[in-house]
């Protein structure tokens, strides 16, 4: 899944500024993903966030390492509401502007 989030540096503007948001998300997803295949707008309070699913060829071509080293074929799975989830949310959480990083863990999605 590729998921695309865009805020103004200042979320007052929010408002005034999400029209371009929207632009902004959709010109990061040039190229990449498949909206045939499913694609999800959704307009939070603070950002606008695009979830797009891979194409085939992303599918296939996307590996990992697993435990032991070994290169993997990607599972792609939901974490939303896991420890993995919450595990990456505090990970990143350094690198979000100092007004959102009071966001609870659940909201970091």
């Amino acid at each position: 899944m590729w998921h695309v989030s865009v805020s103004p540096v200042n979320v007052m503007f929010f408002a005034v500024l999400e029209s371009r948001c929207w632009e902004i998300a959709y010109d990061a997803l040039g190229g990449v993903g498949d909206p045939s295949l499913g694609e999800w707008q959704e307009r939070g309070e603070i950002a606008v966030h695009v979830r797009r699913r891979l194409t085939d060829r992303e599918r296939h071509d996307t590996w990992s390492c697993d435990t032991s080293g070994r290169m993997v074929p990607l599972d792609v799975v939901d974490v939303r509401g896991t420890r993995e989830h919450e595990r990456r949310a505090l990970a990143m959480r350094p690198f979000l502007p100092a007004a959102l990083r009071g966001l609870a863990i659940a909201d970091l999605t």
